[in-house]
């Protein structure tokens, strides 16, 4: 995977407010359970995809070599999770959806909202902690992975 544009994150500033440690009870069996380092992202960044008329916010994680599920939560947004991990790899969508944003968090509010419809999704070994992990990175990096001009620059 090349490094072009890859904003790199403070995973542990990220997996200090995500990964608390907490009781669950699993199989009758009291145990103390926190997020695996493999699932907090280290990295980020935004693509613009001038062909389909999309954005797109990828995660990257420490060894994240795997196939990905394309799963639509909208028409006009996909989620992209790892066939194996489930982990969020991307949030794609209409940069139509975004045209209306003149600030970072109307552009995040877009995001947040894929987020809350992942969530929604009735499928298999959803990872909401990941999720979570990836929510909070893209609220600390939003400016800096999506620069607003980049964004709309011949949207249409």
């Amino acid at each position: 995977m090349n490094d072009a544009n890859w904003v790199y994150l403070d995973s542990d500033t990220i997996d200090r407010d995500v990964n608390k440690e907490h009781r669950k009870l699993i199989g009758g069996v009291d145990v103390l359970v926190r997020l695996s380092p493999y699932d907090v992202p280290i990295a980020m960044r935004s693509t613009i995809d001038r062909d389909h008329n999309r954005a797109k916010l990828e995660f990257r994680y420490i060894g994240s070599d795997e196939s990905l599920d394309v799963i639509p939560v909208s028409d006009d947004m996909d989620v992209l999770l790892g066939k194996t991990s489930r982990r969020l790899y991307a949030i794609s969508v209409d940069r139509n959806l975004l045209s209306h944003a003149s600030s970072s968090q109307q552009i995040e509010s877009s995001f947040e909202n894929a987020f809350r419809k992942l969530q929604s999704l009735s499928l298999k070994h959803l990872r909401p902690e990941n999720y979570t992990a990836a929510k909070k990175a893209m609220a600390a990096k939003t400016l800096e992975v999506f620069p607003l001009p980049n964004i709309f620059a011949a949207a249409h």
